[in-house]
C-alpha cells in the first residue's frame, strides 16, 4: 500500500531541527526528474569515453562469446575539435570602468583575476567546463575563496560541478538560473579534510561513521561505485533562495534610494550630517545556503561571499528550458 506524504510548505526554511525533513523532501521530489538527465548524461559520458557496451544491454543483444565487437567512437572528435579550439582562442580577464576616474579600481580587479588564472588556473577550468557541457550537456561554476593558502584574505577560485554532483528544480528558464528555487550539490570527503572544513565541530566530526548507502543520493558520482571504501563522509550544499531585511540610504530630494555597502555603525553620521538622507529597511532577495555533513547540519545562513545573485554559472551546450 502506497504511503502518503503530506505537502511540504515551501516556504519553511531548513534548521537544525527539520534539515533531514527538508532534504528528503526535496530529494523525493525532483530527484524523478532529475534522474533522466543524470542517465543520459552518463550514456553520453560512457560513449565519449569509447564505452559502448551500454548499447547491447539497452537493446537486449548479447553477442556469442567468440563473437567480435567494433566500435567507433563518432563522438569524441567532433567535441575535441570544438573545445580545442576554444582552448587555443579562449580570452584573458580585463576589466574596464564603466565611470570615469575608475580606472586604477578596474587595474587592480584585472591583477587580482590575472593572480587567480596564474595560480588556480581558472581558465583552464572554465575550459574543462566548456568540454564536459559538450559531453554531458550541463554542468555549473561556482566561484569562491579558497583559504588554504592564504588563510586571511584566500584566493580567488572556480569550482567545476558535473553533471553528477548537483540536481536543481529542473524548472529554471533564465540562461543565468537566476530563477532557480535551489541548487543541492555532492561531495565526498575524509574526515581530515572535513575537520579542516568545520575545525569547531572536530568532535562531532570523529565520531562520523563512513557513507556507506546511507547518505550517498547522487548514485552517478564514481564513489558509489566503490562500496568497500566507506570511511569517506558526504558533504552536501543545498543553495535555496530566501529574502533578508537590507538597509538603504534614501534621498528625499531626488526619491532614490542608495546601497550602503560600508559599515553600518557610519550611517548615523551620515544621515545626521548630510541632512539629505534617511534610512530605509526593505526586504530583498538572496540566496542561503545549508552545508549538511553526513545530515548533520554544519551551516545554515546567507552566503558568505555576501552577495545576493545565484551562486552559480551554468554552462550548458544542450539543455533547452522548455
Amino acid at each position: 500500500m502506497p504511503l502518503y506524504n503530506p505537502p511540504w510548505d515551501t516556504d519553511t526554511e531548513p534548521s537544525e531541527s527539520n534539515v533531514k525533513t527538508w532534504m528528503h523532501n526535496l530529494y523525493g521530489k525532483f530527484e524523478p526528474l532529475e534522474q533522466a538527465r543524470w542517465n543520459q548524461s552518463n550514456i553520453d559520458t560512457l560513449f565519449y569515453a569509447g564505452e559502448q557496451r551500454f548499447i547491447n544491454s539497452y537493446f537486449n543483444f548479447n553477442p556469442t562469446y567468440n563473437a567480435q565487437s567494433y566500435y567507433f567512437n563518432l563522438i569524441q572528435q567532433p567535441i575535441n575539435m570544438v573545445t580545442g579550439f576554444q582552448r587555443q582562442h579562449r580570452k584573458s580577464i580585463n576589466y574596464t570602468p564603466l565611470q570615469s576616474g575608475r580606472q586604477d579600481y578596474a587595474d587592480d580587479l584585472t591583477k587580482v583575476i590575472t593572480y587567480a588564472n596564474n595560480y588556480r588556473g581558472i581558465l583552464e577550468k572554465f575550459s574543462t567546463s566548456c568540454e564536459q557541457s559538450a559531453v554531458a550537456g550541463l554542468n555549473l561554476l561556482q566561484p569562491y575563496l579558497d583559504f588554504t593558502d592564504d588563510p586571511i584574505n584566500g584566493t580567488l577560485d572556480l569550482k567545476v560541478w558535473s553533471y553528477n554532483s548537483f540536481f536543481t528544480d529542473s524548472y529554471w528558464r533564465e540562461p543565468d538560473m537566476s530563477d532557480a528555487n535551489f541548487v543541492w550539490t555532492q561531495q565526498y570527503l575524509s574526515k581530515g579534510e572535513a575537520i579542516n572544513y568545520f575545525p569547531k565541530k572536530a568532535d562531532l566530526i570523529k565520531t562520523m561513521s563512513g557513507y556507506g548507502n546511507r547518505y550517498g543520493k547522487f548514485y552517478f558520482l564514481p564513489e558509489n561505485y566503490n562500496l568497500s571504501r566507506n570511511d569517506l563522509l558526504v558533504l552536501s550544499h543545498v543553495w535555496y533562495r530566501s529574502k533578508r531585511m537590507k538597509k538603504m540610504l534614501y534621498n528625499r530630494k531626488d526619491g532614490i534610494a542608495y546601497d550602503y555597502v560600508d559599515n553600518e555603525k557610519f550611517l548615523n553620521e551620515i544621515v545626521d550630517q548630510t541632512g539629505m538622507f534617511e534610512t530605509i529597511e526593505v526586504q530583498v532577495p538572496t540566496w542561503k545556503v545549508a552545508i549538511v555533513l553526513n545530515e548533520q547540519l554544519m551551516f545554515n545562513n546567507r552566503n558568505p561571499l555576501k552577495f545576493d545573485e545565484c551562486p552559480f554559472i551554468p554552462v550548458y551546450w544542450n539543455r533547452d528550458p522548455h
